[in-house]
């Protein structure tokens, strides 16, 4: 996979905090853009780790943090959050991440 990256955006992420909410294609992806140009990422899904993806463990590795069964409890340490399409608005975790102020991107 191939990524290209304008700089204006890698300074934007870089040295950032990421919550990357739902690991399916989309939220794969934008954790590994987002590693790949120096944000941390955290990536959460509620599904239990057996259900998802086994390449998804890989980024482990690579130093992005992977979250199964659930989301963090806390969000306000995000500096922003990537929302994959599938999920809903209404969850728990959207409300925290909108309460929290934490800049929203889907």
């Amino acid at each position: 996979m191939i990524f290209e990256v304008d700089n204006e955006m890698e300074m934007f992420v870089q040295d950032t905090r990421a919550l990357v909410v739902g690991a399916g294609v989309s939220g794969l992806a934008a954790a590994k853009l987002l590693n790949m140009i120096g944000t941390s990422v955290t990536l959460a899904d509620n599904k239990p780790k057996e259900a998802l993806p086994k390449g998804l463990f890989e980024l482990e590795k690579e130093g992005v943090e992977i979250l199964t069964g659930g989301m963090p409890q806390e969000v306000a340490c995000y500096n922003f959050a990537v929302i994959s399409p599938g999920v809903p608005l209404n969850v728990p975790v959207m409300q925290a991440l909108k309460a929290a102020r934490v800049p929203l991107i889907s």
